[in-house]
């Protein structure tokens, strides 16, 4: 008789069962078998990306399997260090003061818990690397906006690049992009679940269904992923999960909250809110080429096939009259006759004849001018690959059929049009960077709600003692009221290409190029004006390209060169200085004449005075009216424009 085991929580199957589990259901078997149908050559795609054989994919069919020559691989791998070199950046714009405890906070959080990982210690370069991948080979590239809790014990977002073949639109979607409904199939591994389970209240967290979870545990529903779930690797060696719990997860568009189902109960598994004010879905497809004929975006390897299964075809003949050339068939004469035997195999005997007359034995001569121009056919078919795709490589040769010849003009007109087109994945890169970066923002912001305690660095708690609001730290945490932040006005902004170029190597060659026409005209300029533009204009581009420059010293020589600036600025304004006050020496000099000269006698009635001497004129007009106190100055009763007819009516006055 067999032991029976008595079960801890012993739940009911059917009183877990949800009734909305079997409608759901059918619509995502409906999503399931139309995202299949279109996809039905993806597969296809990754092994020619990953460089396998073209035909290994039907090797179960009976199909030869031939080499693989690999210029897709190498044109993946090219157009990606292309385009992306470095993790974007950009400018965070919030509703809120540059110098508030809001703006210091939505920054860190930004830095910290959106663009970095502290808990994985994956920045976000691996993340754009792996989508654009995702995207050149299968048309798009699925992220899911998601959450994870910190060694600190601090939610942060994370960045979920689930696998294409887990993802199902609605059938009517025109554009993945925009899709109304995603259906996400998951699997979660043992341990996971097992996790959920706190051992010493027997409780899951609260979005959790927790009869689901211990009936999961209680009767080991492990089981394995379909074939089609399985990575391509794991595929190809033969490997798969057998832990694990599928879980099917709807995500609709104006949904108040998304709902998980095991897919094996018919019970719901989790509920999760929607945070997004917007009621919108937390997931983002990147597609580098979208096309409104094919809703879920144009492979880039669609445009390479046919070149690829050329070169592969090619290059298999090349290997076997590569060997033919080193071991060819033996032809044997004085034999019987036997044409069966004539097959182009190395050191194959033909037996040609029974003459004895004839008897020879001598190798079969073999045609090597596939072998000879191997090397240019394979050449040519890459830039024309290369060519379908809109995208120049380093090719520079006329007989490649690039169109470029070997000349300057020739090579200066291909780099421009590689500048160009490469543009066209990076531009889609920043925009889908921008997307992702403020609806992870908007989430996380939404999400959290109540006060928070979050570990930040040195450089934050500074920014906000030196605001003044020491009162929210403690230790090295803060305290974060969430209630008080808004996601409404905050915006990333991606700089325009700061995928592949520094924001400082672009200040650089900016300031190069303003200052190369002034470098070029100085001697044209006068001995005034160039002092002015030597000053003004290229000592402080000199010492930003210090600054800039990335060496040790740089600082000491921008700090040397703006004391040498700041010597040459007091100099001027002292030569200022002392030309004011020869000016005012001279005037006090004039006014002392003026006092000390003898005054007219006092006039009797009817007395006539002798003519008075002229003044002396001054060299420069003279300000008599000013140099008087304001209670002396006279004011005169005669209109204006009166005629003062000499020096001495003037004095009178």
């Amino acid at each position: 008789m067999a032991e029976t085991t008595e079960k801890k929580w012993n739940i009911d199957a059917e009183s877990i069962k949800d009734p909305g589990f079997a409608k759901l259901k059918s619509r995502f078997d409906a999503a399931k078998v139309q995202m299949q149908l279109r996809t039905n050559h993806h597969e296809l795609y990754g092994l020619l990306a990953k460089n396998k054989s073209i035909h290994e994919w039907s090797i179960r069919r009976g199909n030869t399997k031939y080499f693989s020559e690999g210029s897709v691989q190498y044109i993946l791998r090219k157009t990606l260090s292309d385009t992306i070199q470095r993790v974007p950046d950009g400018e965070l714009s919030t509703p809120y003061d540059k110098n508030s405890w809001q703006n210091i906070v939505l920054q860190y959080l930004f830095d910290n818990k959106v663009m970095w990982s502290e808990y994985e210690g994956i920045d976000m370069m691996s993340n754009l690397t792996n989508s654009y991948k995702m995207s050149f080979i299968y048309g798009f590239a699925p992220v899911r906006v998601g959450f994870e809790i910190d060694y600190d014990d601090d939610y942060r977002i994370t960045y979920n690049l689930e696998n294409w073949r887990d993802i199902f639109i609605n059938p009517d979607c025109t554009d993945i992009r925009k899709p109304e409904v995603v259906y996400f199939r998951q699997y979660m591994s043992q341990d996971e679940i097992l996790a959920l389970l706190d051992k010493e209240t027997d409780t899951v967290a609260a979005t959790y269904d927790e009869d689901t979870v211990k009936y999961i545990i209680e009767n080991k529903l492990w089981t394995g992923k379909e074939w089609e779930s399985e990575k391509l690797g794991d595929q190809l060696k033969g490997s798969t999960g057998t832990h694990s719990v599928s879980l099917i997860t709807e995500y609709r568009r104006g949904a108040n909250e998304f709902v998980t189902y095991c897919e094996k109960t018919g019970s719901v598994f989790r509920r999760v809110k929607n945070h997004d004010p917007r009621k919108g879905i937390p997931w983002i497809f990147l597609c580098l080429e979208p096309d409104p004929d094919w809703p879920l975006g144009l492979s880039q390897v669609e445009f390479l096939l046919a070149d690829q299964q050329f070169n592969d075809l090619f290059q298999t003949s090349a290997y076997k009259n590569l060997l033919l050339a080193m071991e060819p068939p033996i032809m044997v004469g004085g034999w019987e006759t036997n044409p069966s035997s004539y097959k182009m195999e190395p050191r194959k005997i033909w037996n040609i004849g029974n003459n004895p007359n004839n008897v020879k034995v001598e190798p079969v001569k073999v045609d090597n001018s596939i072998l000879s121009g191997w090397a240019q056919t394979r050449e040519a078919v890459s830039a024309a690959m290369t060519r379908n795709l809109n995208v120049m490589d380093g090719t520079i040769a006329a007989d490649a059929g690039v169109g470029y010849s070997k000349t300057a003009p020739g090579v200066e007109a291909q780099q421009n049009n590689k500048t160009i087109n490469i543009n066209q994945y990076q531009k889609r890169v920043e925009y889908f960077m921008g997307d992702w970066a403020n609806m992870a923002l908007r989430l996380y912001i939404e999400s959290q709600g109540g006060e928070h305690t979050i570990t930040v660095d040195e450089e934050t708690r500074l920014k906000l003692i030196d605001i003044g609001c020491e009162d929210m730290i403690d230790g090295v945490n803060i305290k974060v009221d969430f209630d008080e932040l808004s996601s409404t006005g905050v915006n990333f902004t991606v700089r325009v290409g700061s995928l592949t170029e520094l924001k400082e190597d672009q200040e650089r060659q900016a300031l190069t190029d303003l200052a190369q026409p002034f470098i070029q005209n100085l001697n044209g300029w006068s001995d005034s004006n160039r002092q002015v533009i030597e000053n003004e204009v290229l000592l402080p581009i000199a010492k930003r390209l210090l600054e800039l420059s990335d060496v040790d010293i740089a600082q000491t020589l921008a700090d040397s060169l703006s004391t040498q600036m700041a010597k040459v600025m007091m100099g001027d304004m002292q030569a200022q200085i002392d030309q004011q006050g020869m000016q005012m020496a001279g005037m006090q000099e004039q006014m002392d004449q003026m006092a000390a000269a003898p005054q007219a006698p006092a006039q009797a009635p009817g007395e006539q005075l002798p003519p008075a001497e002229p003044l002396p004129m001054p060299e420069e007009p003279v300000d008599y009216m000013g140099s008087m106190a304001p209670e002396e100055q006279l004011v005169p009763e005669e209109t204006a424009g009166q005629e003062v007819g000499s020096l001495e009516e003037l004095l009178q006055l």
